[in-house]
């Protein structure tokens, strides 16, 4: 993306190429204003960015289902009463308030959501 500032390609059709909004096009190139001109052309820079959008997209959607995964398993490991919020948050590596925030609206006893 700072490559592609650098030969002066316009931030609106960088972020409409990467899917990512202008203010952070800029903010990038800000962080990145030593960089030299590097000679490509405008559509290698497009595909470019076509490509890290493309990757980040999925990325998303891997994070999303990873998300819902734990989400099922720590519900499973609440709804069992052999855990408790504390246990489950140190098993995952996580905080007892993220693992809350985790199981928020899902249907728990009382007791098991408060850690009463």
């Amino acid at each position: 993306m700072a490559l592609a500032l650098a030969d002066r390609l316009p931030v609106t059709g960088i972020a409409a190429a990467s899917g990512i909004k202008r203010i952070e096009v800029k903010r990038v190139g800000i962080g990145y204003l030593e960089l030299p001109f590097s000679g490509l052309g405008h559509d290698v820079h497009m595909l470019g960015l076509n490509g890290v959008a493309r990757a980040l997209a999925a990325a998303m959607d891997e994070k999303s289902r990873c998300e819902e995964r734990m989400q099922a398993a720590v519900l499973m490991a609440l709804r069992s009463g052999m855990l408790d919020v504390f246990a489950v948050a140190s098993l995952t590596g996580t905080t007892a308030e993220r693992i809350r925030e985790t199981v928020r609206g899902a249907k728990l006893p009382t007791c098991i959501a408060r850690n009463d």
